[in-house]
Parts: C-alpha cells; sequence; structure tokens
C-alpha cells in the first residue's frame, strides 16, 4: 500500500483559497487577474455577469458591475476602478493608477479575508 504525504494545515490552506469569480467589461482585464490569482494557487471563474457567479465564491469586478452584488456578498468583494468611482463603495477597493504595489497588497487583503 502506498504512503501518501500531505500539509498538516491543507485542508485550511484550500478552504482559505475558494475560487474567485472575476468580471470585467474588458476581457484582457479578466484574463490578467486570472493569471494573477491563478499564479497564487487560486482557482478562478471568469463570468460574463455577476448573476453567473457562483454564490460559493468571493469576487473582483468593476465600479458599474458592483450594483448587482447582494449586500451580504460585498465582503467577500475587490473593486477595481478609478478613485473618484470607488469613493462611494464600501468595499475592499484598488483604485487606479495601478501598481505592482497595490495590486500586491489588495489581492493579498483581499485572499485573507
Amino acid at each position: 500500500m502506498p504512503l501518501t504525504a500531505s500539509a498538516a494545515n491543507e485542508s485550511d490552506y484550500t478552504s482559505a483559497l475558494c475560487t474567485v469569480s472575476i468580471c470585467f467589461a474588458d476581457p484582457m482585464i479578466n484574463h490578467l487577474f486570472s493569471e494573477l490569482l491563478e499564479a497564487r494557487g487560486v482557482k478562478t471563474a471568469i463570468v460574463p455577469t455577476i448573476e453567473a457567479a457562483a454564490r460559493e465564491t468571493k469576487i473582483i469586478t468593476e465600479p458599474q458591475f458592483f450594483p448587482d452584488i447582494e449586500t451580504t456578498r460585498h465582503g467577500e468583494c475587490l473593486v477595481v476602478g478609478n478613485k473618484e468611482s470607488l469613493k462611494s463603495l464600501n468595499v475592499l477597493s484598488l483604485s487606479r493608477p495601478l501598481t505592482e504595489e497595490k495590486i500586491e497588497s489588495a489581492l493579498e487583503q483581499f485572499l485573507s479575508k
């Protein structure tokens, strides 16, 4: 019988990194965020609408799609956009201009929720 080994905290690690739904109007932005997250070991799903995002996923999107997110899910979101469009939102956000440091910091906060 072969022996298998796994990390002692493997279940904690995999449950903390649930699937992230990504929804932007620009397909290139969808692709870029998907690649950034998958490089961190996070499974992603690019969705055409917020309504298509599975309920058990976290969401990364832009301000125009934020009103479609149920209020109870606001704590599981990262909204990316211009500072002006993010001011009225009470949610984790990432404002333009984007820098590597800002993106890394926002993703770390988002994934640790």
